[in-house]
């Protein structure tokens, strides 16, 4: 009797009909086994249950020239007829692959199994992450540390004249005693373009940080550091 369908539980339980529907083979096989046995046999539909190697034996069986359908577990199990076991499994599996509303999963190459294992590795990860945060989190709740943590967070820096005067101060010897380099970063900051001619050098920039730069001022960090302070104006009629 000629074999036309095969239902194949991974477990590895192999059960298969002729045409007719009789059964022809029942038997449980190695894994070594798999492949010898299915290259014995002429072109058939094989079903296997949707698991996590039925994409791989579901590429190495289509090589041998059968057709392969993969189904997912909730469509098969209502074929099961009696005690669940592996020789029952591979039953409801044979009688499943032939309904002709069954549904069916794709089968997946190598390079798209890979890209799912490394999202479900990622998702692993940031979920482990998580709950990494959330034990941190819980046990600092009993604590003070928590708090003193969210306080230092929300706290806010004021600049007081001292701190701009000890600043200018720090910008004074640099300029005087550091490298070029850091004279023409700073010197960057307020001049955009220089133009040297025959008889005059040309300094181009913003006019009131060039004006800053050179004024003499009672206050020395508003003469020495440049400010990108906005300056509010009232809203003017453009036909005035």
């Amino acid at each position: 009797m000629q074999i036309t369908t095969v239902g194949l539980d991974l477990a590895i339980q192999v059960h298969a009909v002729d045409v007719s529907g009789d059964v022809v083979v029942r038997k449980t096989l190695r894994r070594s086994q798999v492949l010898p046995f299915f290259t014995k046999l002429p072109p058939c539909l094989i079903g296997i249950e949707a698991c996590g190697t039925s994409h791989h034996w579901a590429r190495e069986l289509t090589k041998l020239g059968h057709e392969v359908r993969i189904m997912p577990p909730a469509y098969v199990k209502p074929y099961v007829k009696r005690s669940k076991n592996d020789a029952v499994d591979a039953e409801a599996i044979c009688e499943a692959v032939t309904r002709p509303t069954m549904r069916f999963v794709a089968m997946k190459s190598t390079d798209q199994q890979a890209a799912l294992s490394l999202h479900r590795v990622r998702d692993l990860l940031v979920k482990q992450r998580t709950q990494l945060v959330n034990m941190i989190r819980g046990l600092l709740e009993g604590t003070s540390t928590l708090d003193a943590l969210r306080q230092r967070s929300m706290a806010r820096t004021e600049l007081s004249p001292d701190m701009v005067q000890r600043f200018s101060s720090g910008i004074r010897r640099q300029l005087r005693d550091a490298d070029p380099a850091f004279r023409r970063t700073w010197l960057h900051m307020f001049v955009s373009k220089v133009t040297v001619g025959k008889d005059r050098v040309r300094i181009c920039g913003p006019k009131d940080q060039l004006l800053k730069a050179v004024s003499e001022d009672e206050n020395p960090a508003r003469a020495i550091v440049p400010t990108f302070a906005r300056e509010w104006r009232a809203l003017r009629d453009s036909n005035s």
